[in-house]
């Protein structure tokens, strides 16, 4: 039995590695994007609790000085 050079398998080992490589970007790519989504939403979460807290601080202003002052002094 002869053994010969099949460059067909030469081929088809080439495809294979380049859809392995492909794979392997997309899901680099993939962990990288909930990476990031991961961030932008704990950015946001903060965002809302910072804009809240600056709110009821807002709020507790407005009622010392109501209070201290009174009525007519808020409105003006």
């Amino acid at each position: 039995m002869v053994f010969g050079f099949d460059p067909r398998k030469l081929v088809d080992d080439e495809k294979k590695l380049k859809k392995e490589e492909v794979v392997e970007a997309v899901d680099k790519q993939l962990s990288f994007d909930e990476v990031v989504e991961q961030n932008e939403t704990a950015l946001r979460k903060k965002s809302n609790i910072k804009n809240a807290l600056d709110s009821v601080s807002q709020v507790l202003r407005e009622f010392k000085y109501r209070k201290k002052h009174g009525d007519d002094a808020y409105y003006d």
